[in-house]
């Protein structure tokens, strides 16, 4: 193994790659003679299908937010890295602004003059073949389904929510204003946002300020989402 490899394989707090729960979790969704990318794929089918998209605290670790089941872009990516780096595969954390807009098919229209003009959007990416390839599982098929049912995207809006292993899949790169660079962990991304002053143009809530207040909204909005995916 490389020094390279190592950083990219490397956990950190929030990207707790020991946790006896997360590594079960990872180990149960391959079989031992499985390479990385039938590895990768093993770890983005149950993102996708097992753990629906839904708001949870962006200050979690990667196993709160298994434990908890549901998340959205950061904390989810931030788990499909964990497990990716588990089962061997190196990863990263793809961090991005985007326009707030990006999320307006997933609120509620009474909150669309709320909305802040950019918010933070992250991705996983994996290394596969000496080549690092974007891996986005985030949202899961019924909500995308539910979504274009009652119109709030259109039928060519998200093309594909399949991922090969093979070529890059990135579900809001047309939202993206600026691309602040892969991190080898959630927690680098967010050390080099407070130490260039960028969480309030991300929309970041301080740790205090979401734990105080952050489910209440999350809440408001995970029923908007559930709604969608039920129809």
């Amino acid at each position: 193994m490389t020094e390279n490899s190592e950083r990219w394989l490397a956990g950190s707090p929030r990207c707790d790659i020991d946790n006896p729960a997360l590594r079960e979790r990872a180990f149960s969704l391959i079989h031992e003679e499985d390479d990385s990318r039938e590895r990768a794929l093993a770890v983005f089918r149950f993102i996708r299908d097992d753990f629906p998209f839904g708001l949870g605290l962006q200050h979690d670790k990667a196993s709160d937010v298994l434990a908890r089941g549901k998340g959205d872009c950061c904390i989810t990516a931030n788990l499909q890295a964990a497990l990716l780096k588990v089962l061997g595969v190196p990863s990263r954390m793809r961090v991005t602004i985007v326009r707030g807009e990006a999320l307006y098919a997933l609120i509620p229209g009474w909150m669309h003059l709320g909305m802040p003009k950019e918010v933070g959007h992250c991705w996983p990416e994996c290394q596969l073949d000496g080549k690092w390839i974007a891996c986005e599982a985030l949202l899961d098929p019924p909500l995308v389904r539910g979504m274009r049912r009652v119109g709030v995207i259109g039928a060519d809006a998200l093309p594909t929510l399949d991922w090969d292993g093979e070529t890059d899949l990135i579900l809001f790169g047309d939202y993206v204003i600026e691309d602040l660079g892969p991190f080898p962990h959630i927690d680098a991304g967010m050390a080099y946002i407070e130490e260039h002053g960028l969480a309030h143009r991300m929309s970041l809530p301080s740790v205090t300020m979401e734990r105080l207040f952050g489910w209440a909204m999350y809440d408001l909005m995970d029923i908007h989402i559930r709604h969608l995916r039920e129809g």
